[in-house]
């Protein structure tokens, strides 16, 4: 079971930028209501983004949002356009952000999902839904959990080049990157900008390894470490191209 804190402090190690959807349907703000309504009815989505001509967010529309005019929608139906009945009152999430943040968000106006936006420009750039985070946290949940019984039995004198943990995922030792030299896990945010975890840091000491520390945020590598890690077998090949 997870200690106190544990899930939060996961859920803030996954990023929007990891788990948001770009494939989505949206409503241009010139939409019709009698569109809207067809669109909202037959589609798979409960949430819409409403964006103008230049892909900018303007609000959402909602199965619940539009409860209220369906009873005169014939009446409504070529009068009103997306652009006036667009959910304005919520907060959009950029890429940037955590998921932790984001269930924030969407807790207290129990939201099924987001609109994730680029932070400069504040064009959409597609949603993130509940489920997806639900989904990323449990496979975080079963990663860290494999990881940390499998770490317990790695022989660190015989470590595998590769060594393949669940799907799609291993652990892996590699020289620390000379672009990491002089920095701390802090400072570099290697979590949050690789995707990948710190295990341990190893000192090579002549045809000899020992174990150096436990990863702490305020370490500095040193050109003499070696780095045991963790993650998807993707991102493990661009910590190692660096």
């Amino acid at each position: 079971q997870l200690k106190d804190g544990a899930e939060v402090n996961i859920m803030k190690s996954i990023y929007v930028k990891d788990i948001f959807t770009d494939d989505i349907e949206t409503i241009d703000e010139n939409c019709a209501f009698n569109m809207i309504v067809d669109k909202i009815i037959s589609g798979k989505s409960q949430i819409y983004p409403v964006i103008n001509k230049k892909r900018r967010l303007l609000g959402v529309v909602s199965i619940n949002g539009i409860k209220e005019y369906l009873y005169d929608r014939e009446v409504l139906k070529d009068i009103i356009i997306a652009g006036d009945i667009a959910e304005k009152d919520f907060e959009p999430v950029t890429l940037q952000e955590n998921c932790q943040h984001v269930m924030d968000i969407m807790g207290p106006n129990n939201l099924e999902g987001l609109p994730v936006i680029d932070e400069k420009s504040h064009k959409l750039l597609g949603m993130i839904w509940r489920k997806d985070i639900s989904d990323a946290y449990s496979k975080e949940v079963e990663s860290r959990d494999i990881v940390s019984s499998f770490s317990k039995r790695i022989n660190m004198d015989n470590m595998e080049q590769l060594v393949h943990i669940m799907e799609g995922c291993a652990i892996t030792e590699m020289p620390v990157p000379r672009a990491f030299i002089g920095k701390s896990i802090k400072e570099l945010d290697i979590r949050a900008k690789y995707g990948v975890d710190i295990i341990l840091i190893k000192a090579n000491i002549g045809n000899r390894s020992m174990i150096k520390t436990l990863p702490q945020p305020d370490y500095k590598f040193s050109y003499s470490d070696s780095l045991v890690i963790s993650g998807e077998i993707s991102k493990i090949n661009v910590i190692k191209n660096i």
